[in-house]
């Protein structure tokens, strides 16, 4: 099947982008388009007017200061991967960049494409909102920002409005010890779509996790912060965090119970359950791996 002819637009700069996304009757933003184009082909979507992000410079860039990084919703993921700042300041941010797709679909996909896709599997949103991570929004003469826990409405449903764009994702540093891991799993080792996933982000200090944050991902509408699980953990000893312990079967347990999960191709709700239990107790031991010895 071909793709649907369309009128494509390559704007300069953000509010070009944003006045051309207000002013036509049926438009899309082009990111790396491995979701937009592969459903245009498919005949899953159809739009008039196709508006390219490749040519404004400020999605592009990843920056650092004191007080938080700063990655442009256009940057891909390979880049993410990649970015010394990234790797420095959070290292889990590049290992959940490296799990999506192949080096082919890194090299054009982008960070905020994951995103504003709204899908409940994606692979960036969980670790994200595990580290408190915001996003910017943009539209014509206007800018917001608002936690990226609460960008997702339902599954491929995001906060995003006509005529607007996610420029920036933006995470906080803190002065505390903290680590953080993502674990994923996939019916395959490569180029998988998430089954089941979970972030893990734990402060320490002096042996203490005085907070615990905890998100599932693929098992529900959205990706969904862990109360429960977060719960559990905070406030305990780092030193009762062992494999087969009995605080640690508690977090996984109540990370399934705070799931959501459906029925498909991919597993069952019952499985994907029992999948989630696994991987947040793995991804709470890789995470205290990260600690400073």
């Amino acid at each position: 099947m071909y793709i649907p002819d369309f009128q494509f637009h390559r704007p300069a700069t953000v509010q070009d982008a944003c006045r051309l996304l207000t002013e036509s009757e049926d438009a899309a933003p082009l990111a790396g388009g491995t979701d937009l184009l592969v459903e245009m082909k498919q005949g899953g979507r159809r739009h008039r007017d196709i508006v390219s992000l490749r040519a404004i410079p400020q999605l592009r860039a990843i920056e650092a200061d004191e007080r938080a990084l700063f990655i442009g919703a256009g940057v891909t993921h390979n880049d993410v991967k990649a970015s010394p700042a990234v790797r420095e300041i959070f290292p889990a941010i590049a290992d959940a960049a490296a799990t999506i797709g192949t080096d082919q679909i890194r090299n054009v996909g982008t960070i905020g494409g994951n995103l504003c896709t709204g899908a409940s599997c994606s692979d960036m949103a969980p670790i994200l909102i595990a580290l408190g991570a915001e996003v910017e929004i943009s539209g014509i003469g206007s800018t917001r920002v608002l936690p990226l826990e609460e960008f997702f409405v339902s599954h491929r449903a995001t906060r995003l409005q006509r005529g607007e764009l996610m420029t920036n994702i933006i995470v906080r540093r803190h002065g505390d010890a903290r680590v953080s891991w993502y674990e994923k799993f996939g019916m395959r080792n490569a180029a998988a779509i998430s089954v089941a996933s979970a972030a893990v982000t734990l402060t320490v200090d002096a042996g203490i996790c005085s907070e615990a944050r905890i998100v599932i991902g693929a098992v529900a509408p959205t990706p969904k912060f862990s109360a429960g699980a977060s719960s559990a953990l905070t406030g305990q000893p780092i030193a009762s965090m062992t494999e087969g312990s009995p605080l640690l079967e508690q977090a996984g347990a109540a990370a399934a119970a705070d799931s959501l999960p459906i029925d498909d191709l991919r597993g069952s709700s019952d499985y994907r359950r029992t999948v989630i239990q696994v991987l947040t107790k793995r991804a709470v031991l890789r995470a205290l791996e990260r600690l400073p010895r």
